[in-house]
């Protein structure tokens, strides 16, 4: 095997127009059908073609039409050799269920860099269904290779002992997540610890209060729109907590009273972006103790 490459390139995309020439030549795109001629025009309607390509096997050819471009772009990109990029995350191995949510973003974003993210996602085909494409096959182990050993070195000897068996890195992946991933309940006690300390007084409005501290919980749920629904009363009670200061204490009471605000977080937080030109108009307007 020749050396690894050391590529300047940014991290390729593996549907960049650029690099879909060669995929489109030696594959059959079920969303491109060849043109046919009159004489080999299909005996079945256009809307029976339109609805067979909307079955389960159709989705199954995409997936493999993906794998096909994705693996003949990591191998126009890298040759022989790999992308000369970091294999370790920052901030070490994954220590515990409290870190997995720092090892699992900081972990898909090495993933991402060394190209093989797709591969733990489960995007790829298996390699029996590259069967007429035995090079593309090789390049499929090799990137199989890659993200597991990428996976290994990430994480501790009593974690790596759980991975044993596996039969792919998506699993793997899998695995620890299943592991090590925190439950709703847990996620959002970690989540309170880190978003306590905000209040509104640190913002000039309670827009940016708001949005702050929603940008700082859909990252503690890992941008997962499902956990953000469902960790919704502890970022209510988040937002309640950080409206600091005397002029706050009267409408804390009002909003909590508000059967129709609920746990509800962006009501409450329209709620509170009502009120505040009413509290700092007041704040400015109290005279100034010499």
């Amino acid at each position: 095997m020749a050396p690894a490459l050391t590529s300047t390139k940014r991290p390729f995309d593996p549907i960049e127009d650029s690099l879909t020439s060669a995929a489109k030549k030696l594959r059959a795109d079920p969303t491109e059908p060849e043109p046919k001629s009159e004489s080999d025009s299909p005996t079945e309607p256009s809307a029976g073609l339109s609805k067979h390509w909307d079955n389960e096997d159709t989705q199954e050819d995409k997936r493999r039409a993906f794998t096909i471009q994705f693996l003949e772009s990591f191998q126009k990109v890298c040759g022989d050799g790999l992308l000369s990029m970091p294999s370790r995350c920052s901030g070490g191995p994954l220590a515990g269920r409290y870190d997995y949510r720092r090892w699992a973003i900081n972990m898909e974003k090495v993933l991402g860099m060394n190209g093989v993210a797709e591969v733990v996602e489960g995007k790829l085909v298996a390699d029996s269904e590259l069967s007429s494409y035995p090079h593309l096959r090789i390049t499929l182990a090799r990137v199989n290779a890659l993200a597991s050993h990428i996976i290994n070195v990430n994480v501790t000897e009593s974690s790596r002992s759980h991975l044993r068996g596996s039969k792919s890195p998506q699993e793997s992946w899998g695995k620890l997540r299943d592991l090590y991933q925190l439950s709703p309940s847990e996620l959002s006690l970690e989540g309170w610890s880190l978003i306590k300390e905000k209040k509104i007084s640190h913002y000039s409005s309670a827009c940016e209060y708001t949005g702050a501290l929603q940008d700082a919980w859909l990252q503690v749920c890992m941008d997962q729109k499902d956990l953000f629904k469902q960790t919704q009363p502890m970022l209510c009670t988040a937002l309640l907590h950080g409206l600091d200061g005397h002029e706050w204490s009267s409408w804390k009471h009002t909003i909590l009273t508000d059967a129709q605000l609920g746990a509800d977080f962006q009501k409450l937080a329209d709620k509170v972006k009502s009120i505040d030109p009413q509290i700092r108009s007041k704040s400015k307007q109290r005279p100034m103790l010499k």
